[in-house]
Formats: structure tokens, sequence, C-alpha cells
């Protein structure tokens, strides 16, 4: 059990100001076990030529492929592009990492990522981050224990696991999240709190992975929080 492909979640707006293409090569010039890469856009990327060109570009320099999500059905678009993503490709891929342009990589930053999910076995969903930032103040302190407890999106996915999928669709469809204002890691981890699962080790917070994903967490220092992450969610 490994990491078997790298998703990346973009928009528009990161081809237009370089910043993905940033982020492409800070991945390709990092050392790690190669696998498949595919970038998730939004549809609105097709509306551009300049866009366009730039994605074939990127396409033909990094040996990367992208992929294209109508995200105008419903009214949470972030939401609709990672619901379609966490599916995509599942059975040729069945352990999915999913990294964001404002990830810092570590060399070989998957490898005791690898090693420790070859331990858990198959008994988990998601290996990622809870909150690791100021907000809040102390972790144990912090009045907003959601904020503190959620697995933010970049992570490894299991989807081996059909119950991982059937939850996804069940808050996505059943439970409405495609029309909620919230983002898809607030949304599912609403609703598995709230859920009858009880086995809160299928969301597992990694030694290896930081989420200091806000704004106002840019300079936190990420050694002091989780000082052997490989991968650091974080502001640039």
């Amino acid at each position: 059990m490994m990491i078997d492909v790298i998703f990346i979640q973009s928009w528009h707006g990161e081809i237009a100001n370089g910043q993905l293409e940033r982020f492409v090569q800070h991945l390709r010039d990092t050392p790690h076990d190669p696998v498949p890469v595919w970038v998730f856009m939004d549809q609105n990327t097709l509306d551009n030529e300049e866009l366009i060109e730039t994605v074939d570009r990127l396409t033909k320099q990094h040996d990367i492929q992208f992929e294209f999500v109508d995200d105008t059905k419903h009214d949470n678009a972030q939401t609709t592009v990672f619901h379609h993503m966490l599916h995509s490709k599942q059975a040729v891929y069945p352990h999915m990492l999913l990294l964001e342009s404002d990830c810092r990589l570590k060399p070989n930053f998957d490898r005791p990522i690898n090693r420790d999910i070859q331990s858990l076995g198959n008994g988990w969903w998601v290996y990622g981050s809870t909150y690791y930032g100021i907000a809040g103040g102390d972790p144990e302190a912090d009045s907003n224990q959601l904020r503190r407890n959620h697995l933010n999106g970049v992570a490894v996915y299991n989807r081996n696991r059909q119950d991982l999928l059937d939850f996804s669709n069940h808050m996505y469809i059943t439970q409405h999240g495609a029309e909620s204002s919230d983002a898809f890691d607030w949304l599912f981890a609403k609703r598995f709190f709230k859920s009858q699962q009880t086995d809160k080790m299928l969301l597992h917070d990694s030694p290896y992975i930081i989420n200091l994903s806000p704004v106002w967490d840019k300079n936190t220092v990420y050694v002091n929080r989780k000082p052997r992450a490989t991968i650091v969610h974080q502001k640039w």
C-alpha cells in the first residue's frame, strides 16, 4: 500500500498568476518516488486561450495531465471539484495524495508517509493533518474544536475503502453539500462527527503532514509544531 498518484486541486486564477506553474516546478525539483500527476481545474479555464496554451505547455514540459470539472451545476463550486476528484480514477489509483499549490515539499516527502500508511493496513480513510495554527490559541483551549479536529484536504485518501466513497456521496448528494457554502473538508468533518461513525481512527493525523493553510499562519514555524513534517501546507 503506497501513494500511487498525485492529484493537484487548482483553479484558473492559479494558472493566470503563475502559482500553479511554480508549484509544479517545485514538485518536479523535489526528489520523490515517481507517480502519475493529475491537475484538476474548474471548467472556466477552457474559456481563455492563453490559459489553454499554458495548460498545453505544462502538460508537455512536466509530463502531467489535466482534467476539467464543470463546477457550475451547484452553488458550491470548490466542493463540486473536490467530490469529483475524490472519485476520479479510483479503480486505477486507489491511494491518492492530494496537494495544493501552496504546499511546500521536503526531499523524499513521500517515503515516510508510504511507510506509515503501510503500517496502518486498510483501517483508515484519510491520512492528513488537523489544524496546527495560531487561531484560537492553544489547541486544548480552542473553543472551536471542529477547527482543531477536522482534517485538511491535503492528505492521502484510501479509496480502496468503499465506505469512504459512500460517505462522501452521502455528504455531497443526500445531505446537500453541493449547495453548502462550506469547503469540502469542513463539510466532511461536520457530517463525520455528527454521524454514527464511531471509529475516529479512520481520520488519521499524520506526523508528516501539517496544516497551517490560513493566511494568518504564514509566519508560523512548522518545526515547533510538527518537526517531522515533510508536506507543509502553508502560504508561501
